[in-house]
């Protein structure tokens, strides 16, 4: 038997699939919402007015011709033993440089990472970082002499 189809029904269907719909787009919108900021830069206004700086930073360093391979290793532990070779536009190993590493996660904030490499051998740096997440990160080497900035670099890093 087939009940007739009133408007009640009608209403009632309409009403039923509009209220899903709304449902499931505010917890699309909170879950949303709630896992990303989308805020990229913090005080973006004080780094902007040091653009100019910036770039002539990196005019240098394109100047200077270096050139750094990096070379990653993980362990069974989670363990990341990153080694890292910069050389000059000749081809010569750089000593005496300070370099630091920051890995950040392109999709989370607040698991950020930073390590110092160390010179174990002349031109030759390494450092690792006991617990790390598998999946993509961004790597940032950055090497300096002092205080002067002298190298800058952004890779990404696939941790499988």
């Amino acid at each position: 038997m087939i009940k007739e189809l009133t408007g009640k029904h009608v209403l009632f269907l309409f009403v039923l699939f509009f209220g899903i719909i709304f449902v499931v787009n505010a917890r699309l919108i909170y879950l949303s919402q709630s896992s990303w900021t989308g805020l990229e830069t913090y005080d973006a206004y004080r780094k902007g007015l040091k653009y100019n700086q910036q770039l002539s930073v990196s005019e240098a360093q394109n100047t200077r011709g270096w050139t750094m391979t990096l070379v990653q290793k993980t362990g069974s532990n989670g363990q990341l033993v990153l080694t890292a070779t910069p050389k000059n536009k000749v081809g010569d190993l750089l000593s005496g440089l300070a370099l630091a590493v920051e890995l950040k996660r392109p999709t989370h904030e607040g698991i950020d990472k930073t390590f110092p490499l160390k010179e174990a051998k002349l031109g030759v740096y390494t450092g690792q970082i006991k617990k790390i997440s598998l999946g993509k990160w961004y790597l940032f080497v950055t090497a300096t002499r002092g205080a002067e900035v002298l190298y800058r670099s952004k890779n990404e890093l696939y941790l499988k």
